[in-house]
């Protein structure tokens, strides 16, 4: 049985070395997985698996960035099925991407435990959170308002913890389109 996987990996800058998108994808390939592509050079990859065990698949990319490429990483793996699940929700109701609407999507590996309802202001980092399912938290950031982006991702980790990794929604639709 094979299985499409996507991997989005925390932390990945394509300045450092061995996290170009060509290191990431020889890595993938030397763990066994197939059809290795990736989408823009922030650490997203698309592969096959001969596993439909989401675990396996983690512990063994995880694996891989220490073994073979010197780094570690946070690795959240999703099916394309369920990418599209999160993009069919239409969580920003047409509102569009931007600079005062920077649509970000948070993954966490586990399911997460909201101290709040949702939609929630955080008004002082110009951040609402506007959907929320059990393993993503869909996120508007007026990034003209405190330090923006930086502000948000903190707030998400001093929230949340670093367990985590982000996505802005219109990325997703790149990531499914190389599915």
């Amino acid at each position: 049985m094979t299985t499409r996987w996507v991997a989005l990996l925390r932390g990945i800058a394509p300045m450092h070395e061995n996290q170009k998108s060509a290191d990431l994808r020889g890595a993938c390939e030397a763990a066994g997985f197939t059809r290795v592509a990736s989408i823009q050079s922030s650490g997203n990859l698309v592969f096959d698996a001969d596993t439909d065990d989401r675990d396996e698949v983690t512990r063994r990319l995880d694996r891989t960035w220490t073994d073979r490429l010197g780094f570690t990483s946070r690795t959240i793996v999703r099916t394309p099925e369920e990418l599209q699940a999160l993009v069919d929700l239409q969580p920003y109701a047409g509102q569009e991407h931007g600079p005062a609407a920077y649509q970000l999507v948070t993954f966490f590996d586990r399911p997460i435990t909201l101290d709040f309802a949702v939609p929630h202001e955080v008004e002082s980092l110009g951040l609402r959170v506007v959907h929320a399912t059990a393993t993503e938290l869909f996120t508007v950031n007026d990034t003209s308002v405190g330090k923006g982006t930086p502000s948000a991702m903190g707030w998400l980790q001093k929230t949340f913890g670093k367990d985590l990794t982000s996505r802005t929604f219109p990325t997703l639709s790149r990531i499914l389109k190389k599915c």
